[in-house]
């Protein structure tokens, strides 16, 4: 059998909080913590101040603005999802996350405002099932064909094929050489969280500050995957 090259796992907290104080402390937290990124979810926050949030951060920062669909409560339009991305991006955010069910000329237009300043991550979750493999390929090309820097696809988990379809997306996603983060949600597909982002390519892996601030099923707490890779490199 072919040796799995191992590479570092990289750790992007999520912060979702209604308050700006509440979202600087977590991001001075979970750099203290040592995260290698933190995702901030722009649309949640009710009293939005990014040049503080920016004047605290040390790491890369990933930013999204979801609505219910999306598990998030952002009530305004695709343009106004739009615009708050754009106020992120002109800051010089590393990372941008528009998600995919958005109307196609919606991110046609992100993007081709972006100007190539952030990277674009083009995300789409599955919450009630996996797809088959070539299903989630086809939406991989589609998201490249719409300009993304990486591909998000995140599935949920049923049973145990529904790990190796996760692994095989993402072994194929890797042998092409297209940035990914590809994530099977729910306690079968915790060790997706692990495997992609070490052995498969992934961009990085979400983990939480503490037990109680998940934004997705079975992500692991950033001291978890830290206790992980500790392990791995024995």
């Amino acid at each position: 059998m072919e040796k799995l090259n191992q590479q570092k796992i990289k750790i992007c907290v999520p912060i979702k909080e209604r308050s700006n104080t509440k979202v600087i402390e977590k991001l001075k937290l979970a750099q203290e913590k040592g995260a290698d990124l933190c995702e901030i979810w722009l649309g949640e926050i009710e009293d939005l101040d990014l040049e503080a949030i920016f004047t605290v951060k040390k790491i890369p920062l990933v930013v999204n603005v979801k609505g219910e669909s999306e598990q998030g409560s952002f009530k305004g339009t695709e343009s106004e999802k739009v615009d708050l991305l754009l106020k992120a991006v002109e800051m010089g955010v590393e990372y941008a996350d528009i998600a995919y069910e958005n109307h196609t000329e919606t991110i046609n237009d992100f993007v081709s405002k972006t100007d190539k300043k952030s990277k674009i991550i083009i995300s789409h979750h599955f919450w009630e099932n996996t797809p088959p493999l070539p299903a989630l390929l086809n939406i991989s090309s589609k998201m490249l064909n719409l300009k993304a820097d990486i591909v998000k696809l995140c599935t949920s988990s049923k049973t145990q094929k529904d790990l190796l379809t996760i692994l095989r997306l993402a072994e194929n996603l890797n042998r092409k050489n297209i940035s990914h983060i590809t994530i099977l949600m729910g306690e079968l597909g915790k060790s997706s969280r692990i495997l992609i982002p070490s052995v498969y390519g992934g961009e990085f892996t979400f983990a939480t500050l503490d037990k109680n601030s998940s934004t997705a099923s079975g992500q692991f707490s950033i001291d978890e995957i830290k206790e992980v890779e500790k392990m791995l490199s024995v």
